[in-house]
């Protein structure tokens, strides 16, 4: 497996840096992946291919293309995606 290939469920303790894969997923339908990396994706640093990729945080909203997107809203039973839009 690789980054871009499949989705990824990554963890960090607090005040750390390195990060552990929990799962990983790929959608279905079979190439869903090469649809999102055309329709969202954004340039790579080297400009040779796209990329699609992103962090969420319970702390603050992460960006994609410079856009306020998405955290993470933790509860006593519930882990839920909060909107910055």
């Amino acid at each position: 497996m690789s980054d871009g290939e499949d989705i990824e469920l990554k963890s960090a303790r607090k005040n750390s840096t390195s990060m552990l894969t929990l799962f990983t997923k790929s959608p279905l339908p079979k190439g869903s992946n090469t649809l999102l990396l055309q329709n969202y994706g954004y340039p790579s640093e080297d400009k040779t291919h796209n990329r699609l990729e992103t962090t969420l945080s319970a702390v603050k909203f992460n960006t994609i293309k410079g856009k306020s997107g998405l955290k993470v809203e933790l509860t006593d039973d519930k882990i839920k995606p909060k909107n910055g839009k």
